[in-house]
């Protein structure tokens, strides 16, 4: 049984957590030094429904490694949100399994804007009829370095999910994404799906898309999808024709790109990018 319906558990002392009525936020402070790994657990119980927020910002060098479990009981629904703008020489990792068991349904979204390199790995293990997402949005630039290995997986029948990656990669910043989509034998009656969708803004930017599906059984519904595309630049010359600048004009393009991912948390006001 746990108590207040979810449970949030560190080993590390200088992780914080602050209730918000029925979001939850972890952050670390700007003079937080942290030497070893976040080992996290997030355990939400039956029929519960949560919001944890958790931002990493840092004017600092850090060198963050976050290893998370998250478990969600029978029933229950929990978005996480993950926002890491570390400054530009920082180095973030985060390894994280998701397990949603019997009709319980996670959302997790993660918005990749700072550091030097960031890396994640990310397994979302679906039960019987529950629903994993994974919504990822990354804006590379200068020399960031970004690496994504993300897959669900549906290890029982009636499963249902999705995994969206927007990521645009500008100045000579390097992106690799590795989505992937594993449906088990005993997996019958899933509707699964996993979209990449790069944009690239210039010529000195490099994005590697490489989707994946596996399926080892019959009756399902299951597609994958990558797309890598430049900035139109005749989009950016009607703009700029109308007295906006070059580089609102580029930003406005960004954010209508990315908005697909955004829209789905605009309910949450003080997620700002």
């Amino acid at each position: 049984m746990i108590k207040d319906g979810l449970q949030l558990v560190s080993d590390n002392p200088q992780v914080k957590f602050k209730k918000v009525e029925n979001t939850y936020v972890l952050s670390i402070a700007d003079d937080a030094v942290i030497k070893k790994p976040i080992n996290l657990q997030i355990l939400i119980g039956k029929n519960s429904k949560a919001t944890i927020i958790e931002r990493f910002e840092c004017k600092s060098d850090q060198q963050i490694e976050l290893n998370q479990t998250i478990n969600a009981d029978i029933g229950s629904d929990l978005r996480i949100i993950t926002m890491q703008n570390l400054n530009s020489k920082s180095k973030f990792t985060e390894n994280r399994i998701t397990n949603a068991k019997k009709s319980a349904k996670i959302h997790c979204f993660d918005f990749q804007m700072g550091g030097k390199t960031s890396n994640l790995n990310i397994q979302q293990n679906a039960d019987e009829e529950s629903d994993i997402n994974s919504d990822i949005l990354c804006n590379a630039k200068n020399n960031q370095q970004f690496n994504f290995n993300v897959s669900n997986i549906y290890c029982n029948k009636n499963g249902r999910g999705k995994i969206l990656i927007k990521s645009s990669a500008e100045d000579k910043s390097f992106v690799i994404i590795n989505g992937g989509i594993s449906i088990k034998k005993k997996g019958g009656g899933t509707d699964a799906h996993l979209k990449q969708d790069s944009l690239l803004l210039s010529e000195n930017a490099s994005i590697k898309a490489i989707p994946k599906l596996n399926v080892d059984t019959d009756n399902v519904k299951a597609g994958h999808g990558a797309s890598i595309t430049n900035l139109n630049k005749e989009s950016l010359f009607y703009l700029t024709s109308r007295g906006i600048s070059e580089a609102d004009a580029r930003k406005m393009m960004i954010n209508g790109f990315m908005s697909e991912v955004l829209d789905k948390v605009k309910d949450l006001s003080d997620i700002k990018l």
